[in-house]
């Protein structure tokens, strides 16, 4: 998820349009272009004293602050360039390298670094920096500024202004204003501000400090929104949103036209399920910065999650408007088309975006979850292992491959990669939940179980998650702590089908019939065509005595699925209990067209000549279920029973044993050993 505060150091500069270095015949046409800048820290160059080190972050953060009000100027935040220099092992002086050069171009789709330093001497403090051209390396121009330390602000301002005047780039008279607007009044509150920021977000020892740092900086000034926004930050990484808004409402306070914060407020009130909320939070950040894309993304994201996908879409279209090339852009437009089921298409988009960047990981990742819902489970392996060749530390692509292989039933390859999603990134809950699937279904409860509650630790609202959960539970016959997870489902979300359709068969199995009609209601409210639920409601009504519903309801199922040999059985067994034996026959049949293996739809056919005393014909029929499963309980008794009625003592004793040997404990079993008994006399 991107955070967007765009903290993306230092001295910005354009395209000088009047410099020698641009071709004469484009200058006027560069200095219409945005160029995309990438700044780097700026270099303390009194080594041995180390006390100022804190101004290489703070005050190319506090430059670029500036600099993001200038329209015409394209910032890459500093998020993305941190992750780009780790990942290219790119230091400052590599920018004189071109084929390093021009990887970090190509990576951050870059055409501008910023490079500089400053030196401190007896009070006073000279800062200079350098513009290069990433694909040729060559420096277009540099700037420097002279003055006392306790100037900083001043000098902040000068060096901006001074950047906008050699870029040869219009400012506008309220551009002006906000550039030189002061961020905060005090030094130290700057001197905290800016250590926190330059400290790591891991480990945890270092995020307690940055959390400490951001509170002596606002103790300082109680009106810098800079601290507070980037105080929030560091709890949304910590997952503790609530917590964030708190801040970032502080900063909104400061002000109002704060727009990285109410961008910020949005991704939290997102993540907080309130997309009203998002959504309102969103449009302000687009009102006051109108070429804000991430907060288009978001508008899209956010309308995406509320099913209104041709707002989602129009989006993604005012973003392309805006720039054409936008990656996010196409990856959203793939993110909603896969939340419509329009996997091929998804893919298409995603496929759009890696043309403009081939470089993104999380595309890849994108097309193996569509390819993996199109069961084209070899292409999603693919998918998931080029986005771990882009990036080997790439959790989420781990977890995606875990669920392909378990798909492939390459077990233990699946269970490899899910344990490596885990150990790059202990809170991906998608890998622990589907580590937990995977055990559930090698049967192993026991790490099941653990699986799940360690991934309820970190998303304890995952509908599906608390399904499968309960679901395993229930099979155990934990049916009343399944029942009660099942309904803090529907508390969450009230439209999960799953939930209202397995309360539906709790109750039916806790002979509670009538409640369970009302949840297969609830159930056939959200999705009135799963015809299985229609069947279990009809037997539902049925076992209420309402055979008149009851039989609706099974005909209702099967105009949807006509085939299905269940319910085609289960109207057998209905006409049967109506005594309608010819026309059980005839349903029997149906449903043993549809599925030869349907040992009960076989049985009941049997029951059916018995009554009929065609015997032959019944004992073909049990025969024929016994085949299919010879330890089946009904088929072995009520085989016995037709040899025993029909003076075969031999053939009964034979099933009548079989069946004594497996169902001993059965309600049954001491009726049988009578039987046996009788018949070994």
């Amino acid at each position: 998820m991107r955070y967007c505060y765009i903290f993306l150091f230092v001295c910005l500069t354009f395209v000088l349009c009047s410099a020698p270095l641009l071709f004469a015949a484009e200058a006027e046409e560069e200095a219409m272009t945005k160029k995309s800048i990438v700044v780097l820290d700026f270099d303390n160059l009194n080594k041995k004293e180390t006390e100022l080190d804190w101004l290489s972050a703070g005050m190319a953060e506090a430059i670029l602050t500036k600099l993001r009000n200038i329209k015409s100027l394209k910032l890459i935040e500093r998020k993305q360039v941190l992750k780009a220099i780790e990942e290219l092992n790119f230091s400052t002086s590599d920018y004189f390298d071109k084929e390093k050069s021009e990887k970090l171009a190509d990576f951050l789709r870059a055409d501008v670094i910023i490079v500089g330093s400053f030196q401190e001497f007896r009070g006073k403090i000279r800062i200079f920096a350098r513009f290069v051209d990433l694909k040729t390396t060559e420096v277009m121009d540099a700037a420097e500024v002279r003055g006392e330390l306790d100037d900083i602000f001043d000098l902040q301002d000068q060096i901006a202004l001074k950047l906008m005047d050699r870029m040869g780039v219009e400012v506008t008279r309220a551009e002006k204003k906000k550039v030189t607007k002061e961020i905060t009044k005090s030094l130290s509150a700057y001197e905290y501000y800016s250590k926190a920021i330059s400290l790591p977000n891991e480990p945890e020892d270092k995020l307690e400090e940055k959390i400490s740092l951001f509170k002596e900086a606002i103790e300082e000034d109680s009106k810098y929104k800079e601290a507070y926004n980037d105080l929030a930050v560091v709890y949304m990484d910590l997952g503790d949103y609530e917590e964030a808004v708190t801040h970032l409402k502080k900063a909104v306070r400061a002000d109002f036209e704060y727009s990285i914060a109410h961008y910020n407020l949005a991704l939290c009130y997102e993540n907080l399920g309130d997309y009203k909320k998002a959504m309102n939070s969103y449009q302000t950040c687009i009102e006051f910065e109108p070429e804000y894309l991430a907060a288009y993304v978001g508008m899209s994201r956010v309308t995406e999650l509320r099913e209104m996908f041709d707002e989602s879409l129009d989006y993604v279209d005012k973003i392309l408007d805006i720039d054409p090339e936008n990656v996010d852009a196409y990856n959203q437009w793939g993110n909603v088309l896969y939340a419509n089921g329009r996997y091929e298409e998804s893919v298409e988009k995603y496929k759009q975006a890696l043309e403009i960047d081939p470089n993104m990981p999380f595309l890849y990742q994108n097309i193996g979850n569509a390819y993996f819902m199109l069961y084209k489970y070899g292409s999603s392996r693919e998918a998931f292992e080029k986005a771990i060749e882009i990036d080997p530390e790439y959790s989420d692509a781990y977890s995606g491959l875990g669920r392909t292989l378990t798909a492939l039933n390459e077990n233990v390859d699946a269970e490899a990669a899910l344990k490596k999603a885990i150990e790059l990134n202990s809170q991906n809950f998608w890998a622990r939940y589907y580590l937990a699937k995977l055990y559930s279904l090698n049967g192993d409860s026991k790490s099941a179980r653990k699986e799940y509650r360690e991934a309820f630790k970190i998303n304890s609202k995952n509908v599906d998650a608390l399904n499968d959960y309960a679901n395993l539970i229930y099979e155990e016959e934990e049916y009343d702590e399944a029942a009660e997870i099942y309904g803090d489902i529907v508390e969450i979300d009230p439209k999960y089908f799953w939930a209202y359709y397995n309360l539906g068969n709790y109750y039916k199995l806790m002979g509670k019939d009538r409640e369970a009609v009302r949840q297969y209601k609830k159930a056939l409210d959200v999705d009135p065509d799963y015809s299985y639920a229609i069947t279990q409601m009809g037997n539902a009504y049925w076992n209420l005595g309402d055979q008149k519903n009851a039989e609706e309801a099974f005909r209702k199922s099967l105009e949807i699925e006509p085939d299905s040999s269940y319910t085609l059985g289960i109207m057998g067994d209905l006409k049967y209990e109506h005594k309608k034996y010819d026309e059980a026959i005839d349903w029997y049949e149906k449903s043993i067209e549809s599925d030869d293996q349907n040992i009960y739809s076989y049985l009941g056919l049997g029951n059916c000549h018995t009554v009929n005393k065609d015997y032959a014909l019944a004992e073909k029929a049990y025969k024929v279920s016994l085949k299919i499963d010879e330890s089946f309980q009904y088929g072995l008794l009520r085989l016995a029973e037709l040899y025993d009625t029909g003076k075969k003592p031999e053939k009964a004793l034979i099933y009548y044993k079989k069946y004594i040997s497996i169902y001993s404990d059965s309600s049954d079993a001491a009726e049988v050993k009578k039987k046996i008994e009788s018949l070994s006399e």
